[in-house]
């Protein structure tokens, strides 16, 4: 069974399968817009998503951002999808449109950079997991 939470504490969603971890979608808070002098929602910028190396392409990143996208949506919350996988999942997805905003796409953030911004090479967030990716606190 598996389950997708998000982990305000790590600033990302963990996709978990029988309570181990088994993918993570980072996310980085961006504050609210303005659309000419009319406020808008609170954004959520998406930098990055990952499955461990041995279960991808198995569907996981699907369940990992569709349960991550209900979860802003039910929030009120709006994505800017920096990660390729996440704005290609709303781009295949019509009714994921919704939770969208203008100012961003598959690419590098307004703010330039930081730690965490941008394509991972080498698996950090797979490093960063436990070896046998249980879950612990």
């Amino acid at each position: 069974m598996t389950e997708v939470r998000d982990n305000p504490e790590k600033s990302r969603y963990e996709l978990l399968e029988d309570g181990k971890l088994v993918g993570v979608a980072d996310y980085r808070p961006m504050g609210t817009g303005l659309s000419g002098d009319t406020p808008q929602p609170p954004r959520l910028g998406f930098p990055h998503t990952e499955i461990v190396p041995g279960r991808r392409n198995q569907g996981l990143g699907h369940q990992l951002v569709k349960g991550a996208l209900d979860d802003v949506r039910r929030k009120g919350v709006k994505v800017v999808p920096y990660c390729w996988f996440v704005a290609e999942f709303i781009q295949d997805t019509p009714e994921s449109a919704d939770v969208t905003t203008a100012g961003g796409g598959a690419g590098a953030p307004p703010s330039g950079g930081g730690r965490g911004w941008g394509p991972v090479r080498g698996g950090e967030a797979a490093r960063n997991m436990p070896e046998d990716g249980v879950s612990r606190p």
